[in-house]
C-alpha cells in the first residue's frame, strides 16, 4: 500500500483534485487564518491546485486550471471583463 491512489480517467483526476483543492481552501477559510480572506483565498487556492496538480505529476496548465476552477476565477474574470462586480 505505499502507492498513492490511481485514477485512471484524467478527466476524473482532475475533477477530484479540484473538489480537493476547493476542500482545503474551504478548510482554510474557515479557521480564520489569513487576514482579509477574501483578497488572498484565490492566491491560495491557485497554489494548492498547482501543488496537488504537480505532486500527481500534471502539466503546469493543467494544474493551474485545478486552482482557478476550485475557486471560480473563471466566472470572476468574466464578471469582471463585463464590468459586473457582483
Amino acid at each position: 500500500m505505499d502507492d498513492i491512489i490511481q485514477i485512471s480517467d484524467p478527466s476524473l483526476l482532475r475533477a477530484a483534485l479540484s473538489a480537493a483543492t476547493l476542500a482545503i481552501v474551504e478548510v482554510v477559510k474557515r479557521v480564520d487564518v489569513i487576514p482579509q480572506p477574501e483578497r488572498w483565498l484565490p492566491l491560495v487556492s491557485l497554489t494548492v491546485g498547482v501543488a496537488l496538480g504537480l505532486f500527481y505529476k500534471l502539466d503546469l496548465l493543467e494544474a493551474i486550471m485545478i486552482g482557478t476552477a476550485a475557486n471560480g476565477v473563471f466566472e470572476l474574470g468574466k464578471r469582471s471583463i463585463a464590468g459586473r462586480t457582483a
